[in-house]
């Protein structure tokens, strides 16, 4: 029964007529697949994205560290973060100065 609970919450985050209103609700399910599904949710707002930063999944922080959603100044602070470090330095919207800071300061 809880297998078809996910997957009906999954089918309704692929629904495009789903609402914003749902993916957001969702963002918080108990399920770390429901709440990466609904992070890579276009619909999903930017302060769920933060909030997702701090998941209780590594996996699902990481998605959230390398959204382009993430506001400079958390995207910043993931940088300095070991456990999101990695997925943070992927992020698209990362300036290129600080690309360039990163690999001129990487072990080589």
């Amino acid at each position: 029964m809880a297998a078809r609970k996910g997957c009906r919450k999954l089918l309704a985050l692929g629904d495009p007529d789903s609402t914003a209103e749902l993916v957001e609700l969702l963002s918080r399910d108990t399920d770390s697949g429901v709440r990466l599904r609904a992070l890579r949710d276009p619909r999903l707002g930017e302060a769920s994205v933060v909030r997702l930063v701090d998941d209780p999944d590594r996996f699902v922080r990481g998605v959230a560290a390398a959204d382009p959603r993430l506001p400079a100044s958390v995207l910043a602070a993931q940088l300095h973060d070991p456990a999101t470090a990695e997925a943070a330095a992927k992020n698209p919207t990362l300036p290129a100065a600080v690309m360039h800071r990163l690999l001129d300061n990487a072990p080589e």
